[in-house]
């Protein structure tokens, strides 16, 4: 039986996974090290045998040698249909369809999560799927000659049409755009960090702050350049009343961000969180 690994151990092989070397990192790799602080027994061959055989049974479903459409319609078959993964319409803000451990074990998960299942099969047959963040859902994308197929997971896998492609990108009020760029790759990185920004809004919306703080955590392990998860990490402490490691946190905001356009807000709020702490001393 494997042995666990531990959270610490599972943010510092993030990080090296996504900062490190060879490039592009494998996306379910790094969606599983996301789920061990909530999932401390997490069994990662599990998982991974999981994928290995909805990879197999997709690869006899789409034959030798097959195109684009086939595999498309392998997918869909493969893992939607017997595989029964579906979108979890009823319970979409659940935090275990976040977490791909949960979701390979539920076959249910929201439009993200479904798409690295899709993703990491395709890897392991070493078909050229990108992950796309689209308006309302991301989506899977496949060569196919002049205009790439867009697969919708959270539907099933289905392909989404140029015309409906159009018209969720206009609801969204963006501006006319190219489709091959509509349907641009989106940074295995960038598609992490939105995995974890989806569980810091669904736990900060549940006011369960000591929770949303380890997505922010990993969200500044893989994106440090960027000091709003610092501020983002001081709102969400000062909530859950720790309020020294917020300042340290605000301060540390303050530093990296001198033109931040909330300086001076976060400037008051710091001062009222440093006399709160005096009174306590």
């Amino acid at each position: 039986m494997a042995v666990p690994i531990t959270p610490q151990r599972a943010r510092e092989a993030l990080a090296d996974l996504v900062h490190g070397s060879p490039q592009p990192f494998p996306l379910d790799e790094a969606a599983l090290l996301l789920a061990v602080d909530a999932y401390p027994e997490l069994d990662f061959d599990a998982c991974r045998r999981g994928l290995d055989d909805l990879a197999a049974q997709v690869n006899e479903l789409a034959g030798p040698d097959p195109g684009p459409m086939e595999r498309v319609a392998a997918l869909r078959r493969g893992i939607f249909e017997a595989g029964g993964f579906q979108g979890d319409r009823d319970h979409y803000y659940d935090a275990q369809n976040s977490y791909l451990n949960r979701v390979l074990q539920r076959r249910r998960g929201i439009p993200i999560t479904l798409s690295i299942v899709v993703m990491a099969v395709g890897s392991r047959l070493r078909w050229p799927l990108s992950g796309v963040n689209f308006p309302y859902h991301f989506l899977v994308t496949t060569p196919n000659g002049a205009a790439p197929l867009a697969i919708d997971p959270f539907a099933g896998g289905l392909v989404v049409a140029e015309q409906e492609l159009r018209h969720r990108w206009r609801q969204a009020e963006l501006p006319e755009t190219p489709l091959r760029q509509m349907l641009a790759a989106a940074e295995p990185r960038r598609i992490i960090l939105r995995v974890l920004n989806n569980l810091k809004v669904i736990h900060t919306g549940r006011q369960e702050y000591e929770l949303a703080v380890e997505p922010v955590e990993k969200m500044m392990l893989l994106e440090p350049e960027e000091p709003g998860h610092l501020r983002d990490l001081g709102y969400l402490l000062t909530r859950g009343k720790h309020h020294a490691e917020a300042i340290q946190q605000f301060r540390r905001y303050l530093d990296q961000s001198p033109e931040a356009k909330d300086r001076q807000f976060i400037e008051r709020l710091l001062m009222q969180l440093e006399r709160q702490a005096a009174r306590w001393n």
